[in-house]
């Protein structure tokens, strides 16, 4: 996932900002691109995102590069943020330093905290994760995100936000737990038939869960494997993982997901779930025209029968 600022017309915005005032990092959450902004900035960041370990009170670091592709020159100001995942789609929702039990925004400092880059340029930026004496083992989860910062002249620019995900996991007595179920449409008429996996993370640490949805007829024999999108999933939450079947034949299914994730790897088999592919619609179709033949035909026959007038 790359978090890209694009105020260029040929670029898009993975976390965007604009407002007439500078925002703290932590309001990234409530923030939209509601004003027209320069088209003469486009920040990248990369990489998007980081995953790294630590044992409780040890340092972290890693580096992320920071580039102006704009025509004017920006000054920017690193600072970190605390995320969620938003619904199922596993959008980051930033949210307050603290609020999320699986916060480590607080831990989190970049060199240089403050840099301007030419149109053009380009710099990495050490970003250093001090993990406490008494942090909780686990999965903690931060972004370091760089932002315009206000003028020498007091003026206040337009913010604009970029970032890369922080996943850390902090050594120690880790829980990996997962449950999965099978969603999607019950009745289809015809393929592509869309399969759903939900995977609800239980455990104390992200994970990417992978695997196959598996399709068998009623009396169970198989017909097919189709495989499932990996996607990571943070604790507490739940994310819809995709699949595809492409060529459904007329008949009953049941489907069902078989999957794996964590170190050591643990399995999973979801619930299985009825489908059914049937062109109810041309049936029914069908069924309209062949009544209107019969009560058109029905007329038309009294009609030819001797002494009828």
């Amino acid at each position: 996932m790359w978090f890209r600022l694009s105020i260029c017309s040929g670029l898009c915005a993975a976390i965007l900002l604009c407002a007439p005032t500078a925002a703290p990092a932590a309001d990234l959450a409530q923030a939209t691109a509601r004003q027209n902004v320069a088209p003469e900035y486009a920040l990248t960041v990369s990489p998007v995102r980081i995953e790294l370990a630590a044992s409780p009170g040890e340092q972290a670091s890693t580096f992320v590069s920071v580039r102006n592709s704009g025509a004017l020159p920006v000054t920017l100001q690193g600072a970190a943020a605390d995320f969620l995942a938003q619904g199922e789609v596993g959008e980051p929702r930033f949210v307050p330093a603290g609020q999320s039990e699986w916060s480590m925004s607080r831990w989190v400092s970049s060199e240089p905290a403050r840099f301007t880059l030419k149109p053009g340029e380009g710099r990495r930026v050490e970003v250093k994760i001090a993990v406490p004496r008494d942090a909780e083992p686990g999965g903690h989860y931060s972004a370091e995100l760089f932002s315009t910062a206000p003028s020498d002249t007091g003026q206040t620019a337009v913010v604009a936000q970029v970032g890369t995900l922080l996943l850390l996991t902090v050594d120690g007595d880790v829980i990996h737990g997962g449950t999965a179920a099978m969603t999607g449409p019950r009745v289809v008429q015809k393929g592509p038939l869309p399969l759903g996996v939900r995977f609800q993370n239980v455990g104390t640490i992200h994970v990417e869960p992978k695997g196959e949805v598996m399709i068998t007829r009623l009396w169970g024999a198989p017909v097919e494997a189709v495989g499932i999108e990996a996607q990571n999933v943070l604790p507490a939450s739940a994310r819809l993982l995709r699949a595809t079947w492409a060529g459904p034949g007329i008949g009953a299914y049941l489907v069902r997901a078989e999957m794996t994730f964590g170190s050591p790897a643990r399995r999973i088999v979801s619930p299985e779930r009825l489908v059914i592919v049937f062109p109810w619609g041309q049936v029914l179709m069908g069924i309209v025209l062949l009544a209107l033949a019969i009560g058109l035909a029905r007329p038309l026959s009294a009609a030819r029968e001797p002494g009828c007038r």
